[in-house]
């Protein structure tokens, strides 16, 4: 048996999953491991070309887009390793970035899940390594500048002190560990989720199993990020994300607490349209049309937060983007 499972989801990103798989194996030493690749009904998906490279991958070949936890499920169930290691294809790791992250793993008997600290290409950190909770309050204030001002009220501390090791109420579903037995016994990622947030709900369920999510600090992986979501059509991201957080809301706090999170989002839109719109006529030529994409965005969450929406509805799913060299 193998200690450790590596799973990736490629979804028409199949070089990066090729550089991610490479660098698994220049940085696993010493380990027993098995890595499995699902295809999630991607456009590009030259399997063959992955299949002879690493003939040692078990390669599923999923019919119809499962979502990211779907496909990761699918995965698990065919897993044999103790460990399972779920890892963005658009990911390299560093070192001993996996050891460093099995051995906490395994020498924590609370920890229920261990996440990694990511990178930028250029090396800086990524914010994005973990946070907190979704709530009303913090989901407004989530903003980059506003995150480094004040990382306890993002769940950001742990990335800002030396400790090795922090508890904490969510780590990226980019990079995160879980024993087996533990993801199984807490029914896997949910099917209530397609895409975002999903590693939210995974860290909901441990927390109320009495177990632990803890950052890693000292297992350090590049993530280059969004390269799935780069195919999708225009705007696809900036409505799934706040769909699941709205449908996180409204499973673990409720209907009014969702409700007050698109209200709040409904008021932030008009708030950035309205001052956008004032200083368009001031906007330099070269920055114009940056300032426009970032109008229709928020004219999009607009429409969305005053559409009535049942949280128990089908989650959006991603279209390829017309415009994608595939």
């Amino acid at each position: 048996m193998p200690d450790l499972s590596f799973v990736l989801v490629n979804w028409n990103c199949m070089a990066f999953t090729m550089q991610c798989l490479a660098a698994i194996q220049e940085t696993v030493a010493g380990l027993e491991y098995e890595v499995i690749v699902v295809d999630n009904a991607s456009g590009d998906a030259p399997c063959q070309d992955l299949a002879n490279r690493f003939p040692s991958v078990k390669l599923i070949l999923s019919s119809e887009n499962l979502g990211f936890g779907g496909a990761n499920n699918l995965a698990a169930r065919a897993a044999a390793g103790r460990v399972l290691f779920f890892l963005n294809p658009d990911t390299i790791l560093l070192r001993d970035a996996a050891r460093r992250a099995c051995d906490l793993l395994e020498s924590r008997p609370d920890a229920g899940i261990v996440g990694c600290r990511f990178l930028n290409p250029d090396g800086s950190l990524q914010l994005s390594s973990v946070q907190a909770f979704p709530s009303v309050t913090n989901q407004l204030l989530a903003n980059r500048r506003l995150q480094q001002w004040w990382p306890s009220a993002q769940g950001k501390s742990a990335l800002y002190t030396h400790e090795p090791v922090s508890e904490v109420d969510v780590v990226s579903g980019a990079g995160l560990l879980m024993l087996k037995t533990v993801f199984d016994r807490i029914g896997g990622f949910s099917k209530e989720y397609f895409m975002y947030a999903e590693e939210v709900d995974l860290c909901y369920g441990v927390h109320r199993a009495g177990l632990r999510v803890l950052h890693c600090r000292r297992a350090e992986i590049i993530h280059f990020g969004g390269q799935s979501t780069k195919q999708c059509e225009a705007g696809y991201v900036d409505l799934a994300m706040r769909e699941s957080v709205h449908h996180f809301l409204w499973c673990t706090q409720g209907a009014r607490s969702a409700a007050f999170y698109r209200a709040a989002l409904l008021l932030g839109a008009a708030v950035r349209l309205s001052a956008l719109s004032i200083s368009l006529p001031f906007v330099k030529a070269g920055r114009r049309e940056l300032a426009l994409l970032v109008m229709r965005k928020w004219c999009r969450i607009a429409s969305w937060a005053l559409a009535p929406r049942d949280a128990k509805a089908g989650f959006l799913r991603p279209k390829v983007s017309q415009a994608s060299s595939l």
